[in-house]
């Protein structure tokens, strides 16, 4: 049984092809998705929209960009430039790394930022597992995962995703199970996007008791 509902098909996200030929993934505002795209390909997503706010050929897709910030007549590149590394520094005094203009660690994640940080949760949620789960945590880890799927932020992902678990029920009755289970979805990932696979039989390793060679130590 799938466990999209019907709540899915109430809007229609989709997507465009950008200059280069790459997909870009449009949210269901009608906008890019910058969870679901690479930053590169979301700002050149955002150039490709006129100011009339929507794009030939887009059909029900529409992007409303919000209001320009007011700008005084004579404010220069150079000023802007200064006062948006002065808006940065502020935001990240409170770190000691230094600040550059091109530093971009504290804006939203886009996809590949997303993907990493959440692999490395999920992964590490497996492998601090218990050894046997009682029916109440393989319930409520089922239910996480059902849950999971339904939010995550990229939705193109979250559809695929949902797929998946839909095919492949997860493996909940021990931290092994769902550690190998969780490393086989994420290897299916890594083929659709052209990685090379991950050795399961290194879980456990890569995600708990660190490698032999003692450098995690």
């Amino acid at each position: 049984m799938s466990i999209e509902s019907n709540s899915d098909k109430s809007k229609s996200p989709g997507f465009i092809i950008g200059p280069d030929g790459r997909k870009i993934i449009l949210d269901k505002d009608g906008k890019p998705c910058r969870s679901c795209n690479s930053l590169e390909d979301f700002k050149s997503a955002k150039g490709m929209f006129g100011s009339g706010g929507g794009m030939p050929g887009m059909g029900n897709f529409s992007m409303v960009s919000p209001p320009p910030t007011p700008v005084s007549p004579t404010t220069t590149d150079t000023g802007r430039k200064a006062a948006s590394l002065a808006a940065f520094a502020a935001s990240a005094a409170y770190t000691s790394r230094p600040i550059t203009e091109n530093d971009n660690s504290d804006c939203p994640p886009d996809s590949g930022a997303l993907g990493r940080a959440t692999w490395t949760l999920l992964h590490t949620m497996a492998a601090n597992y218990p050894e046997t789960a009682s029916l109440e945590e393989q319930r409520d880890m089922k239910m996480f995962i059902k849950t999971f799927a339904r939010f995550y932020p990229c939705w193109w992902c979250a559809k695929d995703f949902r797929k998946y678990i839909a095919s492949q029920e997860p493996q909940v009755e021990s931290r092994e199970k769902l550690g190998w289970w969780m490393c086989m979805a994420h290897n299916e990932v890594n083929v659709k996007l052209g990685k090379p696979e991950f050795d399961c039989n290194n879980w456990l390793k890569r995600w708990k008791t660190g490698w032999d060679d003692g450098r995690c130590d």
